[in-house]
């Protein structure tokens, strides 16, 4: 997903439907979900939210043919996405709730990360930062464990919103300011689904820090590493 990630989605497309193509002729029903998946993922980038029903509901299938738990999990976890996408809040938190029940059983830490840090993000977007908290700290400490660097950036994001809600936008900021230059270090762009969250943490930053204190703290969290960044979100609470 390295094109799609970093922006270039159309040559991604490209690449994944020759893929697709060459796992059909194959026979391979795992590369299929797969790469199906990831085209569902691409019309996610580009808000066709019914087209990318359509690529993960394709992939389900193949998964539960295969009976793979992992592949089920990450699968549903999209659905979960377009749904949130739609603003169908219940069922997106249905899947996502189901998508970690999955992750758990599959035992896969990576995919636990991401599917709890997904979870956790849509529990705070609904308002409910309680319930938050540990769901994106459980996936903050696996993705650190595993060397995840894009999903421990995320999480930052995550908890500098749930901090400057509790009162807290210093650290709010100081976080928001390190997963940012992470990003711009390794490139890693921010998806347009993600930018919902993001103007919101700014508006709660802004709403409580004037401008100067703002910029201080932002330029704070961009001289910290990431490491430092990780323990300061880690003591984040609602």
């Amino acid at each position: 997903m390295l094109a799609g990630a970093a922006g270039e989605h159309e040559a991604a497309r490209a690449a994944f439907t020759r893929a697709l193509a060459f796992a059909h002729d194959a026979g391979d029903r795992a590369s299929e979900a797969r790469v199906t998946t990831n085209l569902g993922v691409l019309h996610v980038f580009a808000a066709d939210y019914e087209r990318a029903q359509e690529q993960y509901e394709a992939a389900e299938a193949i998964w539960r043919e295969l009976g793979d738990v992992r592949g089920l999990s990450v699968v549903t976890q999209n659905l979960g996405i377009v749904h949130e996408g739609r603003g169908e809040f219940d069922s997106a938190a249905t899947l996502l709730e189901e998508s970690v029940a999955l992750a758990r059983e599959s035992g896969n830490p990576s995919h636990m990360a991401s599917t709890l840090h997904v979870l956790g993000s849509l529990v705070a977007r609904r308002g409910d930062d309680a319930r938050a908290v540990p769901l994106v700290r459980e996936s903050l400490e696996l993705s650190r464990d595993a060397g995840e660097g894009v999903e421990m950036a995320e999480c930052l994001e995550t908890l500098a919103g749930v901090a400057a809600r509790a009162g807290d936008p210093i650290t709010g900021a100081t976080l928001l300011g390190a997963a940012e230059a992470y990003r711009e270090t390794t490139g890693a762009v921010r998806q347009p689904d993600e930018r919902e969250g993001i103007d919101s943490t700014i508006a709660a930053l802004t709403e409580r820090l004037s401008a100067d204190a703002l910029a201080v703290a932002l330029e704070r969290g961009r001289r910290t590493d990431l490491a430092a960044a990780v323990t300061l979100a880690l003591h984040v609470r609602a």
